[in-house]
């Protein structure tokens, strides 16, 4: 029921809280971009992973465009952006690949494409799964009287 209840909660803050969500992710993705690749912070390298896939994904790059790399002091030298802002199979963080084979659009832009078309039918999985939830309280709590009555049926 607690699932239930935080599941509600939770979508209804982020339909009326859409802006300070909204910040909240572009901060996190700033923070990202900055430290991405330090040699200091293996801990951050699952969030690099996760963005290098997304931008390898929808082959997009940084949050509003490329240029969003410059931010980042970890580089070997200021022309550089993740490998996975480029066309190549290379594996490392950075590479030296010139602009046209880099990806030149944020991800900002082909994330909120995607939502949107795709709004509706996230709308729907989270009720299916908010009925699924609702019916598996029922049934158990139905189990459970059925079990309670057969236990009393024999006394």
């Amino acid at each position: 029921m607690w699932a239930f209840g935080g599941q509600l909660v939770l979508s209804a803050l982020i339909f009326t809280k859409k802006n300070e969500v909204q910040q909240v992710w572009h901060d996190e993705i700033d923070l990202v971009i900055s430290e991405y690749g330090a040699h200091d912070m293996p801990a951050e390298i699952p969030k690099w992973t996760i963005l290098n896939t997304l931008q390898k994904t929808l082959q997009c790059c940084g949050q509003h465009n490329y240029t969003d790399w410059i931010k980042n002091k970890n580089k070997e030298n200021s022309e550089q952006v993740p490998c996975s802002c480029t066309n190549s199979t290379l594996r490392k963080w950075f590479c030296d690949e010139p602009l046209n084979a880099t990806y030149l659009e944020g991800c900002e832009n082909k994330i909120n494409t995607w939502f949107h078309a795709n709004a509706f039918t996230l709308i729907g999985i989270n009720f299916g799964l908010l009925a699924s939830e609702v019916l598996q309280v029922s049934l158990t709590v139905s189990f459970f009287r059925h079990i309670k009555n057969r236990i009393y049926a024999k006394m």
